[in-house]
């Protein structure tokens, strides 16, 4: 587990410095930060979903889930690696039918959303798959399986902050936009070979008769993509991840308020709100080893979501009717930001203990 927890981490370092990456690409084709960082989002986040869908069936034939782990990590690296000469390709698309229709800006937009959707939702497609392979691993599953996969979860979040300020504070102008593309190539391929080494060492000292991982007869071999709760915890999970990125963008644009250049202010907004997403998730872990009601925990978790959503809002925008004037403005944006989404941070291990109550020996 701690040589996954490593691997983990880097994966999440490298999937959060593509996306600072590509933002500062698009935001020289759309002009509109704005635009760019809601498109990045967009295409991470329905890349995120779709390669977890697209886990289920997959679980269904491969016999061993963290090799396919390693391998899908260097499919990453190579898709995103290629992301820049593809975006070249939508902006030069874009230039042509700027040409043809100066005047059509819906279309012209629609254009550029759609070009850039599609390119960056090819490597976001596969870093989807990742978590659901990696928590099919023999080396997660059996009992506590909601905390190991709330402790991956932190540890890949950790990383992602990582990655994130990395890229935007440091590697970007230090050695440019190319080779800091290169170098997370490399370490996605570097976890890709390293997993697919500890698959094999594993294998190796536990021989073990090899079927697919969702129609092993054993119930700690349960496909952890597939749904087996209640229909509203999955419907929440739906909603409750529409707000979570609709606020990303929405806090983004708070915070170019107070941070002149756009691609800081993205990554001081991605790390606040990961920061506060890895500490959820790791006290999460610790939640989850105990007996609760957690369908009424999930449903405060909400609602205590939502009143700390809108008291940041407040805070950051009506400082003086709620005392904060004292208080700096970043201050009370790392405040504002990090409050929710440290709930956010322990909503997805309970939506998934309620999703999944019968995996795992649970």
């Amino acid at each position: 587990m701690p040589v996954l927890l490593i691997l983990f981490f880097l994966s999440g370092a490298c999937g959060l410095a593509y996306q600072v990456l590509w933002l500062r690409q698009l935001s020289h084709v759309f002009g509109v930060t704005a635009y760019a960082a809601s498109t990045v989002l967009a295409a991470f986040m329905a890349g995120l979903a779709l390669g977890s869908w697209l886990a289920g069936p997959l679980l269904a034939r491969i016999r061993r889930p963290l090799a396919a782990f390693g391998f899908a990590e260097l499919l990453v690296g190579l898709a995103a690696v290629m992301t820049p000469v593809a975006l070249d390709l939508a902006a030069a698309l874009y230039r042509a039918l700027y040409a043809a229709a100066p005047d059509a800006f819906l279309l012209q937009t629609t254009a550029r959303f759609a070009c850039a959707f599609i390119v960056l939702l090819v490597p976001t497609m596969l870093m989807g798959l990742t978590l659901p392979l990696l928590s099919a691993s023999p080396l997660v599953r059996g009992p506590r399986f909601s905390a190991r996969v709330s402790v991956l979860y932190a540890v890949n979040t950790a990383g992602a902050v990582t990655g994130a300020l990395l890229t935007g504070f440091v590697l970007i102008g230090a050695i440019g936009m190319q080779r800091t593309f290169l170098v997370a190539a490399a370490v996605n391929t570097l976890v890709g070979l390293a997993a697919i080494a500890l698959d094999r060492h594993w294998h190796a000292r536990n021989p073990v008769p090899s079927v697919p991982v969702a129609t092993s007869m054993d119930a700690n071999t349960a496909s952890v993509s597939t749904p087996r709760g209640p229909r509203l915890v999955w419907f929440v999970m739906a909603a409750s991840g529409f707000g979570s990125l609709a606020l990303e963008v929405v806090w983004f644009r708070l915070m170019t308020q107070y941070v002149d250049a756009t691609t800081y202010a993205f990554t001081m907004t991605l790390a606040i709100v990961l920061v506060g997403i890895a500490v959820g998730g790791a006290l999460a872990a610790r939640l989850l080893t105990r007996e609760r009601d957690w369908q009424g925990w999930l449903a405060g978790i909400q609602i205590a979501t939502g009143l700390l959503v809108m008291l940041g809002v407040g805070l950051i925008t009506w400082d003086s009717a709620l005392g904060a004037e004292g208080m700096r403005p970043l201050q009370r944006v790392l405040l504002g930001f990090l409050l929710p989404s440290l709930l956010m941070g322990i909503s997805f291990p309970v939506l998934l203990k309620l999703g999944v109550p019968a995996a795992h020996g649970e």
